[in-house]
């Protein structure tokens, strides 16, 4: 296993705990996390290293920042700076295949979500209204704030998958060479 492998497995291993506990992932850790890959980068590559470093961010950014921006932040902020990370460390091709997986798994769990407790039926039923709701309001503005409605939470985080687990999950077949 090489130091990036390493480095990407241990920043995915703690992204994904630190969600699960915490329900999302601290900007503080994001940066240590930035720091340290950008680091490993600079002593692998010299100064050209850096400069993979924010290619291979820029991939997550470009591809993730106007879905969070136009599907009203269906992809959450830590994911996408995660993503960018972790994105640093892999290069821009590796970038775009680990983007692709994480959100081929985050499918596939989104999926079993919705079967695993029945609810399929009602969720497909209440994401249409909320799609007929969203086209009625538009991206129309009120004082600075946006009128769009929320998409229902019931419980504490119910409809919250994890995207840390499918990015540590792609990031282990990127190590496996897949």
């Amino acid at each position: 296993m090489t130091a990036e492998h390493a480095l990407a497995l241990m920043i995915c291993a703690g992204s994904a705990l630190l969600d699960l506990d915490r329900m999302r992932l601290p900007n503080g850790w994001i940066f240590i996390c930035a720091l340290l890959a950008a680091c490993q980068r600079l002593a692998a590559c010299g100064p050209p290293g850096l400069g993979l470093y924010l290619a291979g961010a820029a991939v997550p950014f470009f591809l993730l920042f106007p879905v969070w921006l136009v599907l009203y932040r269906s992809v959450g902020a830590g994911d996408i700076k995660l993503l960018m990370v972790i994105g640093g460390i892999l290069g821009p091709s590796a970038a775009l295949h680990c983007v692709f997986r994480t959100f081929l798994f985050g499918s596939v769990f989104s999926f079993l979500l919705l079967f695993s407790d029945g609810s399929f039926l009602p969720r497909i039923h209440y994401f249409i209204d909320y799609l007929k709701m969203i086209c009625r309001y538009g991206n129309s503005k009120s004082s600075g704030r946006s009128r769009r409605p929320v998409y229902r939470k019931t419980g504490e985080y119910a409809e919250s998958v994890h995207m840390t687990i499918p990015v540590l999950m792609s990031v282990l077949l990127w190590i496996g060479g897949v």
